[in-house]
C-alpha cells in the first residue's frame, strides 16, 4: 500500500465558534490544538431563495461523520484488500460495521 498524504486519524466533528460551520479535526486534540482539515457548513439560516434543497443542520452532522470517518473507512478498505485471502474474516466484518456505525451515528 503507499505511503499515506493525509492527515492522520482519527478525526472528529467539531463546532469551535458556535457558528453554523463544523470543523473537522484530529480526534483527541485540545482546541488550541486543532487544524482544520476541513470544514461543514449548513445553508438553512438564511434566506437562500435560489435554493431548492438547503442543506439543514441533521444533513450538515451526518456529513461531518461520514467525512471525519474517511481514515477509519481508509483503513477498513487497506484491511479487506490485504487480508482478502486470510481466514480471520469476522474481525474485518466487525471493523467495517464499528465504521458504518460511526458513519450513521450509532
Amino acid at each position: 500500500m503507499g505511503e499515506t498524504m493525509h492527515t492522520p486519524g482519527p478525526w472528529t466533528a467539531e463546532d469551535p465558534l458556535g457558528s453554523e460551520a463544523l470543523w473537522i479535526v484530529e480526534a483527541g486534540k485540545e482546541p488550541h490544538e486543532w487544524r482544520c482539515i476541513a470544514m461543514v457548513c449548513r445553508d438553512d439560516l438564511d434566506d437562500h431563495d435560489d435554493l431548492d434543497l438547503p442543506i439543514g443542520a441533521g444533513e450538515q452532522q451526518a456529513n461531518a461523520r461520514l467525512i471525519a470517518s474517511a481514515p477509519d473507512l481508509l483503513l477498513i478498505a487497506r484491511m479487506v484488500v490485504e487480508n482478502y485471502d486470510n481466514s480471520d474474516e469476522r474481525f474485518i466484518v466487525r471493523a467495517a460495521r464499528a465504521a458504518i456505525d460511526r458513519v450513521d451515528g450509532r
